[in-house]
């Protein structure tokens, strides 16, 4: 399988933002909200799912859930491995849901997990093809950041917030950490 992405560069950025888009959607769905990311100085990078976008796969019919975790758990090990920069995982709908199963299996990832439109759960049993409790995450996330230092960044795991806004009080700290 190839895996397209869609990137702004910006080796000089402090942090890293992976966006995940949902179910029909792609990477150049993201792409006003990607930049906005990159002016607000993030290094971002977001894939097209396999069977979604530009990204080729032998069987499209034959993707599952499953797979759309092995991927991005895959490319969550890959980023960590070539950058220890800070990654914030965003992801709507399907790509929240994504987002957080993935970082179940790697939460040395992830700094921060944002994630909007959750899917029901009950869903996976169709996107699976089999029993939802078998795809569950094995365990929740434990992120590297706590979540005080979450809710310092105006971030709070309990509430809804307003992602532009969040956005736009981002201090992204550039050069060498």
């Amino acid at each position: 399988m190839r895996v397209h992405f869609a990137r702004i560069p910006r080796p000089d950025a402090g942090a890293r933002l992976l966006l995940l888009h949902g179910a029909g959607g792609h990477s150049g769905a993201l792409w006003p909200l990607a930049a906005l990311a990159a002016d607000r100085g993030f290094d971002v990078l977001a894939p097209d799912l396999p069977g979604y976008g530009l990204t080729e796969v032998p069987n499209p019919g034959a993707i599952t859930y499953p797979h759309w975790v092995d991927c991005v758990a895959d490319l969550l090990r890959e980023q960590t491995a070539a950058d220890a920069r800070p990654l914030v995982l965003l992801g709507g709908s399907m790509g929240g849901l994504l987002g957080y199963s993935a970082s179940a299996r790697v939460p040395d990832a992830v700094d921060h997990l944002l994630v909007t439109c959750l899917l029901d759960c009950a869903i996976l049993e169709k996107l699976s093809r089999g029993s939802p409790e078998q795809h569950q995450p094995r365990k929740k996330p434990q992120l590297k950041k706590s979540r005080a230092n979450a809710e310092q960044s105006g971030v709070s795991a309990s509430s809804t917030i307003d992602l532009m806004a969040w956005m736009r009080g981002v201090q992204v700290h550039h050069g060498a950490h």
